[in-house]
This record gives structure tokens, C-alpha cells and sequence, in this order.
């Protein structure tokens, strides 16, 4: 057992992962349990605090709350970190991004292209790769690292760089017969095969030999709809995918001499694709600028958007994160999506985002899970797999119920007459992570099987229900694709009018029933009479007949 070394204890807290928080004398800090006992993190809050934190609490959705003499603070956890000039990027603009094997993270401007390696203490330690020489061989656009740990590095009609064991090779159009055009994207395929996409050059495939290249171009001819490729990604299944500007997407198969289109296929995207990345069942996912996600899985594509999913400006970039989320990149906000879970998680400035604005596929990967955006304010380093703070959706709750228009104080379980038809819910829920991104669905059951679209309106209005048995539920999220449902409901019943009720019902069947007997016998004895007439007259005709007959007999005998 270690000495207890952080002064007085004054309060603490068990936190949503298993960790422990405590404040004393010496300031607030996190235990994490270990085999060698608890580890010690750096003091919370350190910098806001103007005095000892005399009780702390975490909240249902992880945020950690201080109370001092002099305020009340909150927590939430640091998703994202910043980069920025200060730090050793040689500009401001990111254009592209890497995170290398061996933990470098690299930064490629159009003033050159820096290594940084995260140091103990929390700062970066520079090394510069390629100084600033001229506009073209200095503007770096792409980075890949690969099989072999070497890095290839895309500039922007200046040429392609090899760095390797720390020695640096250029290729420059000049001497190698490259295109003079942007290297805006660099993969290598399960053969470490090289592949440059380029913006008016088409698909490249790269053949490295010493200073010497030997290149294979694919254009228009060769099945392209444009050489204006944003993006390429090799598949897993062998097949080479590209982004093209205007002309959609388009896939090389293993042993093929020419690109394929998808003009044939239903709901394959027609227009400009910007990015392509596969997730781990195997689909490959395709962005346009129209803000439409595209999902091709087993010869069929699915869209998605552009509303329900992207409702900010025009996305930069889309990638796939270890957890098998869709990360799509746009100016101000980042969309998580996970399929078959509804709407997306959205980071904006509500979550420490800031202003971001991502550049064109400016995005790659740490070993981590972490993801390094490039953006016009230097790198943007996202965690998208922190569990802290818990982002659990808030608990939505009724404020107010309204009957034909009339604000009441009513509670559940009402039998209302059939008049009172009409009512108004009216409900809420808080959230301290995002304030002013709760979204609310709900459903009156009885009436409705579906619940309703997501909305920010905390209302819901009914009219002219008819007669029977209700439950309203309610249900809130943040947009993290969880939904909590409120453990308030309001039940009620609408008892359906006099002439719908059964004893209304049978007492009107057996009144039909006994105007109809007497009818029915009236009838008879209306028939009975008229045949006791008719008969009588039938005996008086016949009399008189006979008696004719017979003063005829008198007549013709005399």
C-alpha cells in the first residue's frame, strides 16, 4: 500500500467508468484502479479552480460537477485537442494528414511538410521533412504510409516524394514523366502496389524503380467518367475504387485494363463523390457534396440523406473509425453514424468542437483509434471512442397537459367524456453536454403504432379522438442514435357518447324489436279484418245473386 500523498479528503465520487474521483486539499483527481493498486491522474479542473472543491458528483451523463466557496463548475471531458502554428505546424491550413506506425503525426502544408511526436509532458516534438523551396514542391496534398513503413507524399503539381529510413527522394514531372498535376490521393493495394488519384491526370499506377518511375495511366479511355479524381481506396476484395469530380464512382477489378461505372445500377451516385472509405462487413461507403451518403454492399447501393443525416453545410470528407462508425467531416460539425441506428451523433461547438473547418480528405487514423483532421486552423485531433462523458440521452418529462385548449393540473388514469376529445401534451428534457440539441419523438398508443419524427418541438396536439383506451410516450435523445424514453406517462380513456354505449345499443335493438312485433301484429290484425270484410261482402254479393237468380225463376214461370 502507497502512502496516502494528496492531502485532506474531502469528498468523492464513483465515476461512470469504474474510476474514482476525489477532491482535497491539493485539488481534484482521478483514481483508476490497476494491478499495482490506483493510479493517479493529473489534477482536474486545474486553472478554473479559485478554491477546494467541497463536494463533487458525477451526473447520469458523466459530466463531472465541482462546488467551491466561490462557484459551481462542470467537467465534461476533452474529446477534441488542437494543433495549431504555435505548436510547430509550418502554416496555419492543413491539407493532409498521417499517423504513422511509430506514433509520428504528420502535417503536410503549403509550406512544407513536419513530423510531430507527442512528448511525455504533453508537448510536441517537430521535425521538418520538407522545408518551404518553391509554391509547388513545398504545397504537400497527400501522405501514405506503406507496407514497408516508407512514406509517399503528394504535392501539388510539384511532384511525389519517397521518405524513407529519413532520407528524402523526389520525383519530380521533369525527370520522371509524371503529370504536372495535383497528387490529391496515394493508397497502396494488399500487393503494395502504388496508386496516385489526381485531379486531371486520372488513376496512376506506379511502378518504383531507384530515381526512375514507370507509370500506368488510367483516364477516360480507360472507363474513367472524369480524370478529375478526388479520392481512391482499395478494396478488400481486391477491386480499386475512385472518386471522380462530376462523373461518380468507379471500380477497377482485379485483372482488368479499364474502370466500371455504375450508370446501370439503381441509386448509384451519378454526380461528384468526394470520398470512399470500406467498413468492416465489407461495404464501401461514398460521399457526395450534396450531402448524401452512398452504401454499396453486395451489388445493390443504399442512400442515405441528405436531410435525415447531414443537415449542416457541404461535407469535406468520410472515414470509418475503429468502433466501425461513419465519421463524415463538415465546416462546424462531425457526424458519427452508426447504420440501422437512426440519426447520427453531431459534434459541433457544444461539445468543444470550435470552428472547425475541415479540408477535402484531410483525415487519417492513429493506431488508437484517434482521428487527425487537417483543417483551415491548423489539425483537429478527435477521439471518437472515449467513453467519457457518457453521452447518455436525457430524460424527457411531461410539464403540462391542456384539455379542449384549457391548461389543467390533470394526472393519468381519466375517463373523460366523449366531448373532451382533444388534448395537448407539452414536455421537456435537459441535457448539460448539449443543451440545444435535444431532439423528441413520441407516440399516443391507441392511436399511433410509429413514433413520430425526431423534432425539437416539445409539443404534441391530438383532435377528434374517438372513443377508447390511450397511453402517451415520450422519448428524447441527443443525437447519439440512443434513445431515452421517459418513465412518465398519462393514460386516459375517452368514454364513447350515450348513443355508442351498450346499454344505449341494446335498448335501442330491443325497442326496434318491439316496434317491429307490433307492427308486425298490427298487420295481422289489419289483414285478419280486411279478409272478415271481404268475406262479408263476398256472402252479401252472393245473396244477392241467388236472390236475383230466383226472381228470375219466379219470373219465367209465371
Amino acid at each position: 500500500r502507497a502512502p496516502w500523498q494528496l492531502g485532506m479528503l474531502l469528498d468523492m465520487a464513483a465515476g461512470p467508468d469504474g474510476n474514482l474521483a476525489v477532491s482535497t486539499e491539493e485539488g481534484v483527481f482521478l483514481l483508476t484502479p490497476s494491478k499495482a493498486g490506483l493510479e493517479v491522474s493529473p489534477q482536474m479542473g486545474a486553472g478554473i479552480l479559485a478554491g477546494r472543491a467541497s463536494q463533487i458528483l458525477y451526473d447520469r451523463e458523466g459530466s463531472l460537477w465541482l462546488a467551491t466557496h466561490t462557484a459551481l463548475h462542470q467537467l465534461m471531458g476533452r474529446r477534441f485537442a488542437f494543433i495549431r502554428p504555435a505548436d510547430g505546424l509550418p502554416a496555419r491550413s492543413v491539407y493532409t494528414t498521417l499517423a504513422d506506425r511509430d506514433g509520428g503525426w504528420w502535417a503536410g502544408t503549403d509550406s512544407g511538410l513536419v513530423r510531430l511526436r507527442p512528448k511525455a509532458d504533453g508537448s510536441l516534438a517537430r521535425q521538418t521533412i520538407i522545408g518551404f523551396n518553391d509554391a509547388r514542391t513545398s504545397h504537400v496534398v497527400s501522405l501514405h504510409e506503406d507496407a514497408l513503413g516508407r512514406v509517399w507524399i503528394g504535392t501539388y503539381e510539384g511532384g511525389l516524394y519517397l521518405y524513407d529510413k529519413g532520407r528524402l527522394r523526389l520525383y519530380s514531372p521533369a525527370t520522371t514523366g509524371l503529370p504536372q498535376a495535383a497528387i490529391v490521393g496515394i493508397a497502396t493495394d494488399a500487393r503494395n502496389t502504388l496508386w496516385l488519384a489526381t485531379l486531371g491526370a486520372g488513376v496512376l499506377q506506379v511502378f518504383p524503380s531507384g530515381d526512375s518511375l514507370r507509370l500506368r495511366r488510367f483516364g477516360e479511355r480507360q472507363g474513367l467518367g472524369s480524370e478529375y479524381v478526388y479520392q481512391i481506396l482499395p478494396a478488400r476484395d481486391g477491386s480499386l475504387w475512385a472518386c471522380t469530380d462530376g462523373a461518380g464512382a468507379f471500380r477497377l477489378m482485379p485483372g482488368s485494363a479499364a474502370f466500371q461505372g455504375f450508370d446501370k445500377v439503381p441509386d448509384a451516385p451519378m454526380g461528384t463523390v468526394l470520398s470512399a472509405a470500406q467498413a468492416p462487413d465489407s461495404s464501401v461507403w461514398l460521399l457526395s457534396p450534396e450531402k448524401i451518403l452512398y452504401r454499396y454492399f453486395r451489388g445493390r447501393f443504399e442512400q442515405y440523406g441528405p436531410d435525415a443525416l447531414l443537415s449542416g453545410q457541404q461535407p469535406t470528407f468520410l472515414t470509418v473509425d475503429r468502433a466501425g462508425r461513419v465519421v463524415v467531416g463538415a465546416p462546424g460539425a462531425l457526424y458519427r453514424i452508426q447504420p440501422g441506428m437512426g440519426l447520427p451523433r453531431v459534434y459541433d461547438d457544444d461539445d468543444g468542437l470550435g470552428a472547425l473547418e475541415p479540408n477535402t480528405n484531410a483525415v487519417s487514423q492513429a493506431p488508437d483509434g484517434r482521428l487527425l483532421i487537417g483543417t483551415a486552423n491548423g489539425i483537429t485531433v478527435f477521439d471518437p471512442l472515449t467513453r467519457f462523458p457518457l453521452e447518455k440521452a436525457p430524460m424527457p418529462q411531461l410539464t403540462r397537459v391542456r384539455l379542449e385548449a384549457r391548461d389543467t393540473t390533470l394526472t393519468g388514469g381519466l375517463s373523460l367524456r366523449a366531448s373532451e376529445n382533444s388534448l395537448t401534451f407539452e414536455f421537456a428534457a435537459v441535457s448539460q453536454l448539449k443543451p440545444g440539441s435535444v431532439l423528441y419523438s413520441y407516440r399516443l398508443e391507441g392511436h399511433e403504432a410509429d413514433w413520430s419524427l425526431p423534432t425539437t418541438a416539445r409539443i404534441a396536439q391530438y383532435n377528434n379522438l374517438p372513443p377508447g383506451e390511450y397511453t402517451f410516450r415520450m422519448r428524447a435523445t441527443i443525437g447519439a442514435g440512443e434513445w431515452t424514453e421517459g418513465a412518465q406517462t398519462f393514460r386516459f380513456e375517452i368514454a364513447p357518447p350515450i348513443y355508442q354505449r351498450w346499454w344505449f345499443i341494446v335498448g335501442a335493438v330491443l325497442a326496434l324489436a318491439a316496434a317491429i312485433g307490433g307492427y308486425f301484429r298490427y298487420r295481422v290484425r289489419a289483414i285478419r279484418l280486411e279478409n272478415l270484410l271481404l268475406e262479408r261482402r263476398v256472402q252479401e254479393r252472393t245473396a244477392e245473386v241467388v236472390a236475383q237468380k230466383e226472381e228470375i225463376e219466379r219470373k219465367s214461370v209465371e
